[in-house]
């Protein structure tokens, strides 16, 4: 039997199941979504079952993380704006500057055909907020982005 994590920034489940199957990040912790077999957000599924379990347990350690980061950066609001954040604003759930914003979405090959200033129409968007923010923190020291809500949640 496997683990499944379903995730969600109002929180993050563990469900018992016996499929191979990843979820997705979505709002709300009683709806998930299948990616796919033998897939993962950001990295192929292990093959054997120890390395698997492990693999779900950081994921769920990373999202209940994600939680306590959007709470505190944002209040949990995609619409957020920090209009005084050290001489420029921050944007959204987890508070993006913009160039940061563009700069990551390039970075992990996302939205290629999307000139910079329309990247900038994804900056509320929740989906995509949790999408780069997921990736970025994966990093080595990826958390540098939010040190100060991030010392705070550890």
């Amino acid at each position: 039997m496997h683990l499944i994590v379903a995730v969600g920034l109002a929180g993050f489940t563990l469900l018992n199941g016996a499929s191979n199957y990843a979820v997705a990040p979505t709002e709300v912790t009683t709806q998930y979504s299948v990616i796919g077999e033998n897939s993962f957000v950001g990295g192929a599924m292990p093959s054997n079952e120890q390395s698997w379990l492990s693999d779900e347990v950081y994921r769920a350690t990373l999202a209940s993380k994600m939680i306590l980061l959007a709470k505190c950066e944002s209040g949990n609001n995609p619409l957020a704006v920090n209009w005084h954040d050290n001489g420029s604003p921050s944007y959204g759930l987890f508070q993006w500057k913009e160039a940061s914003w563009i700069y990551q979405i390039r970075k992990f090959g996302y939205l290629e055909d999307t000139e910079n200033k329309e990247l900038l129409n994804y900056i509320y968007d929740r989906d995509w907020q949790e999408r780069i923010t997921l990736a970025t923190l994966q990093e080595t020291n990826g958390f540098r982005h939010w040190t100060n809500c991030w010392k705070i949640i550890n």
